[in-house]
């Protein structure tokens, strides 16, 4: 597997407790790789880095496996 939706990467980590939430989050923008804000649709691949805004926190996360 070389690449995974955002949304369904999200949730299987458990930064999100649903995919639906986890689809929210890119349609509010509060998911960036880099300064470009992720659609749920986007592809991600190992070394990506992205920051996610949650709960008045902002999450880097190095992607490192999928």
């Amino acid at each position: 597997m070389e690449a995974v939706r955002v949304d369904k990467w999200l949730w299987s980590i458990r930064l999100f407790k649903s995919r639906t939430i986890a689809t929210e989050a890119c349609k509010n923008g509060k998911v960036y790789l880099g300064t470009t804000p992720l659609k749920a649709s986007h592809d991600i691949r190992i070394g990506d880095l992205l920051s996610v805004h949650k709960d008045g926190f902002r999450f880097s996360i190095k992607v490192k496996d999928l």
